[in-house]
This record gives structure tokens, sequence and C-alpha cells, in this order.
């Protein structure tokens, strides 16, 4: 996957569509690999090449900001995570303003997340213990 993202970077297309669900994908490897600082750092790229060739007020960055917030819940950054969480909720909110089932559906999403993520958390503490 890293390689894919460098040929990418190397061909000059970060910046289109369909990177940025490879650029996630990415992201959710290295979660799982327990590498959250290299998943924040490349969704953290991902969320300025989108907003220097689009815009910070589209669905593909409020995806980015909902993604970081998860990892920084993850990683128990709390502050960070809600920082993240209202940059997106405010885009869903502008975006799918005539569309207000798809807003409560995303809040109850991000809600959700929030004991997922301690229940994630308290079990990477009990594995690092043991």
């Amino acid at each position: 996957m890293k390689m894919g993202i460098s040929l990418l970077q190397q061909y000059q297309l970060l910046y289109t569509n369909d990177s940025i669900p490879q650029i996630n994908n990415y992201a959710v490897l290295l979660i799982e690999i327990q590498e959250p600082d290299l998943a924040l750092s490349a969704l953290q790229k991902l969320a300025q090449i989108i907003k220097e060739y689009n815009s910070n007020h589209c669905l593909d960055y409020a995806q980015v900001q909902e993604s970081l917030g998860s990892i920084c819940l993850i990683t128990a950054n709390i502050s960070q995570a809600k920082t993240h969480f209202k940059k997106a909720l405010k885009i869903y909110e502008d975006i799918w303003a005539d569309e207000p089932e798809l807003i409560e559906e995303k809040y109850q999403a991000i809600q959700e997340l929030y004991p997922q993520a301690g229940i994630a958390l308290a079990k990477s503490i009990l594995l690092t213990k043991h």
C-alpha cells in the first residue's frame, strides 16, 4: 500500500478521488498494525491535498476529518477527536441541509465510536501488560 501511494504521489495523482479510499485504507491498516502516528500523518497529508485541490468544505474532506477523529479517539486524544468530529459534522450539516436523516445517521455513527474506542483502548492496554 505504501508503494502504491508513493506511485500516486510520483505521478501527481494524490488529489484524485480514486486516491482518497486508498489512503484511508492505508491509514486503517496502519492502525491495525499499531502505527497510529503514521496513520494520522497520512490522513493529515490527504486532508491538505483535498483542501488544496478541491475544498475544505466537501464530503471527501469531511470523511478524512471523521477518520482523523476516529484515530484520535482510539489513541485517547479526546479533545483532538472532538475537534475533527466537529469539523466533519459541520460539513455534513451544510452539504446535507436538505437531508436531515443523513445528518442524524452520521451523528449516531460518531456517538457510537466513543464506547467502541474505549473498548479497543482497554483491550490494547491489557494486551501490552501480558
